[in-house]
Formats: structure tokens, C-alpha cells, sequence
């Protein structure tokens, strides 16, 4: 069984001046992404061979699914609510059913490069 680790923020502070989250303190995140998704929506469906991303969702309610791609049989799933985020490492096929309208931010530790996007799927009967 894989066992992802869900990642709540590092800090919270409320005053009268409104609200700071923090979301990582870690990692050398190089591109940050805001995503709106609409509810009944599926993204992802792939893994990255050098990619580590970190989602942290913002508001709406997601359904994870993860898959070990070296051992298939390796799988999981979770709920990921607002405040609440995954770190997806190499060779995690990830794929993310939207419950709710949802936004989430990404974070990827490699810029996008749309010549060598290091996005892989597999035969959708394997998963």
C-alpha cells in the first residue's frame, strides 16, 4: 500500500488585519501555479520522472489517487479538503477527481518546459 503523507500549513496567524497562511517552508519550489478546477473534473492522470510537486488546496474538496509506478499494486487514495495539501514525488502517477469547484496552488521544485514537459502516463488499463 502506498501511503502518501497529507500536509497541512506550517502556520497560522488571524488578527485584524485578515489571516496569513503558511504554506511550506521546505523545498526549492522554482514555479508556482494558481488552479481553478470546476466540480466532476479530472486532472492529472500522469507522473513526472524528475518532478517533485506539492498541491495545497485552497478551497473545494478533491479525491487523490496515487499509484506506485514501479509496483502498480502500490496504490492509495485520499480526501484532500481546504487547508489541507500532498507532496507527489518522482514516479507517482497521480490523479485528482474534483468533489467540489475547487483552487488549489501548485508548486513544482522544476519550471515547466514545454519541449520536455517530464509528463508520463501509463496504458489506462493499468491503473
Amino acid at each position: 500500500m502506498l501511503e502518501p503523507e497529507k500536509i497541512t500549513y506550517y502556520m497560522h496567524t488571524l488578527d485584524q488585519r485578515g489571516e496569513f497562511l503558511g504554506l511550506t517552508n521546505q523545498g526549492n519550489w522554482q514555479e508556482v501555479n494558481l488552479v481553478k478546477t470546476q466540480a466532476g473534473q479530472i486532472r492529472g492522470n500522469h507522473f513526472h520522472v524528475k518532478i517533485n510537486e506539492f498541491i495545497f488546496l485552497l478551497s473545494g474538496q478533491v479525491k487523490v489517487e496515487l499509484w506506485d509506478c514501479n509496483d502498480l499494486n502500490k496504490k492509495s487514495s485520499l480526501i484532500l479538503n481546504a487547508g489541507e495539501g500532498i507532496k507527489i514525488t518522482p514516479y507517482i502517477l497521480h490523479r485528482f477527481h474534483y468533489l467540489e469547484d475547487s483552487v488549489h496552488i501548485q508548486l513544482l521544485d522544476t519550471p515547466f518546459n514545454s519541449e520536455n514537459q517530464d509528463l508520463h502516463t501509463l496504458i489506462p488499463d493499468q491503473v
